[in-house]
């Protein structure tokens, strides 16, 4: 592929990208369904981890080197039995 040509399919591409990210910004029903599509992700990878045993908990803690992985464990576990 020549030179120009990569020039020209990149202009193209910055173009219809530019003109897209215009068109999702500026139609509520758009920015509605974002936001929609990002909480339902957030509360699918939520109700995963609140299913998560501790077993599982210590591992993935492990594998990652997160502690903080066991900690939230531990703490949904003392607020699920109300403290």
């Amino acid at each position: 592929m020549s030179r120009a040509s990569e020039i020209a399919l990149t202009s193209l591409a910055m173009g219809l990208g530019a003109v897209v990210g215009f068109i999702v910004v500026t139609r509520p029903e758009s920015i509605e369904r974002m936001k929609n599509g990002v909480t339902d992700i957030f509360s699918t990878s939520k109700k995963k981890v609140d299913e998560m045993s501790e077993e599982v908990a210590l591992r993935t803690a492990r594998l990652t080197k997160n502690p903080q992985v066991n900690q939230d464990w531990v703490e949904r576990q003392w607020e699920s039995i109300g403290y």
